[in-house]
């Protein structure tokens, strides 16, 4: 046999051998995904698949939190070929809750057979998830470590609904909250907080306002309303410039207010 037609005959075995085996071919065509506070599924399509064929997709995205340290979900989906071309579900799975304000990114999908990888889109990137029930309302005296006196008043409500309103005052310094961004509300057994009856005792916050009558700054707080007549409070405060979080202006650790009271009150809506 010429090497020639030797060659030949090995190209066409090549050939149909692709041909035979569609699974070296199959692809992931696309990804989208749904996500909430508590859950998230995704779907994918798929094309030249080999039926009655298990495949596995791989995925993964990064889930961002303005309250929590960033986490990388990842997992795995498996079903086996019905048809060439076929959409597949996760159906819905549990995450969370998320607390904050909750950046998705770095959202990707891969089909282990083919090694082929496409993003994730997602219905939403950024959105805002708060916790727990109820309000606080009240105000009151902290002396930092420096000697500082700082004043704050507050009406704040876990849901986020309006009105809001955070104040605080130190050495001559302003800080007005102009956006309610998120709100985690619990009750930690460690206080007891009644009266009044309240389904939580501790409120971690975030906000935007203005410092010192300029726009872009932010305030990370938390409040605990440990009884009556608010000796045992306690308030952390922290205010950066939104764009350069290194930008402290005022730093506040967990303190016992030196006056006034913080008040935990039922949700009012």
């Amino acid at each position: 046999m010429s090497t020639r037609r030797f060659g030949f005959i090995a190209l066409l075995v090549v050939m149909m051998m692709a041909f035979a085996n569609p699974s070296f071919a199959n692809h992931i065509t696309s990804a989208t995904g749904t996500i909430s506070c508590t859950s998230y599924s995704l779907t994918f399509s798929y094309s030249a698949l080999s039926v009655g064929t298990s495949y596995t997709t791989n995925y993964s995205f990064t889930v961002s939190s303005s309250l929590d340290p960033t986490v990388t979900i990842t997992g795995s989906n498996v079903f086996v070929a019905s048809s060439s071309t076929q959409t597949v579900s996760t159906g819905a799975i549990a995450l969370g809750p998320l607390a904050g304000n909750i950046t998705i990114s770095a959202a990707s999908a891969t089909l282990t057979s083919s090694n082929e990888t496409v993003a994730i889109t997602f219905d939403q990137t950024s959105f805002t998830c708060s916790t727990g029930t109820g309000r606080f309302t009240g105000g009151g005296k902290d002396i930092a470590a420096n000697g500082v006196t700082i004043t704050q008043g507050l009406e704040l409500d876990c849901d986020l609904n309006p009105s809001n309103n955070l104040e605080i005052n130190w050495a001559g310094h302003h800080f007005h909250m102009l956006n309610f961004l998120s709100a985690v509300c619990f009750d930690d057994p460690a206080f007891h907080q009644q009266p009044p009856a309240a389904p939580l005792n501790t409120m971690i916050g975030v906000g935007t306002g203005r410092y010192d009558g300029v726009d872009g700054y932010t305030v990370e707080f938390t409040l605990i309303d440990a009884g009556e007549p608010g000796t045992h409070d306690k308030i952390a405060i922290l205010i950066h410039k939104t764009a350069a979080p290194g930008t402290v202006v005022l730093s506040l650790p967990l303190t016992t207010l030196t006056g006034g009271n913080l008040q935990a009150h039922p949700d009012q809506h």
